[in-house]
């Protein structure tokens, strides 16, 4: 590492035990910007820090400091469950991961999240003392590649309707939103992820009754239409469930 001789004299000399090492972390998130969604984990995956922000997002409170994610009760415990065998393994292999996070509000509303996790080691005992947690909301281009890339969605997510409109509908919603806008290409994930024909003519008729619906005459005015709209797309019941499906990297 490259280091400022003003500093590197400084940096060599301090030398840091496990507890202050993770106090350094807490520190460190506890100034970031007030919109960045940050948590400090210790080693058994018990929460230590929350930044305001992703305490706001996630309807956290300072009764889960101490405590693991399956303390957190609006959480499916098959899904708390989950995350910690998943952080666990992480700290294991003292490794990184990177995950989608698909969360249900207290209001009904999924949204999607991109998580970074890495394991955090005191190079001066050689610990995994923690893991740091950064989430921000999912961008499209991101969103994307991951429902390109899996095949195994939980089926049951894709197989229900409800309000205006269909789920089939909803679903091809979410694709546009994510930079998915040909037919075709609809048609191939859709009958991917809920293990069903589904054709371009159908794709086709279920645009035209989108662009009926929100007054529009091709599939750009749609989308555009949508990113304009947010609230038009925030389904109750989102076509993909709930939990934290991991990346291969």
């Amino acid at each position: 590492m490259l280091i400022h001789q003003d500093f590197s004299e400084i940096v060599n000399r301090k030398k840091l035990a496990d507890h202050d090492f993770l106090a350094l972390h807490i520190w460190q998130i506890m100034n970031y910007p007030p919109d960045e969604m940050a948590v400090i984990k210790n080693h058994h995956c018990e929460f230590l820090a929350i930044t305001d922000k992703m305490a706001s997002e996630f309807n956290l409170s300072a009764d889960i400091l101490g405590q693991a994610f399956t303390a957190v009760a609006a959480i499916p415990l098959e899904v708390s469950t989950e995350v910690v065998r998943q952080e666990l393994q992480l700290i294991e292999h003292v490794s990184r991961q990177m995950s989608f996070y698909f969360y249900r509000n207290p209001h009904g509303v999924t949204k999607s999240y991109m998580v970074r996790k890495r394991a955090l080691v005191n190079p001066d005992s050689g610990n995994v003392v923690g893991i740091l947690v950064n989430t921000e909301p999912a961008s499209p281009n991101i969103m994307r590649k991951f429902l390109i890339s899996q095949d195994k969605l939980p089926r049951r997510a894709l197989a229900s309707e409800s309000g205006n409109l269909t789920q089939l509908q909803k679903q091809i919603i979410l694709c546009l939103l994510t930079g998915i806008n040909s037919r075709k290409e609809i048609a191939q994930l859709l009958s991917r992820l809920t293990a069903s024909d589904i054709s371009d003519v159908k794709i086709k008729n279920s645009l035209q009754l989108l662009y009926k619906e929100f007054n529009c005459s091709n599939v750009q005015q749609l989308t555009d239409f949508l990113l304009s709209n947010p609230s038009m797309y925030d389904f109750t019941e989102y076509p993909i469930s709930p939990g934290n499906y991991l990346l291969e990297h």
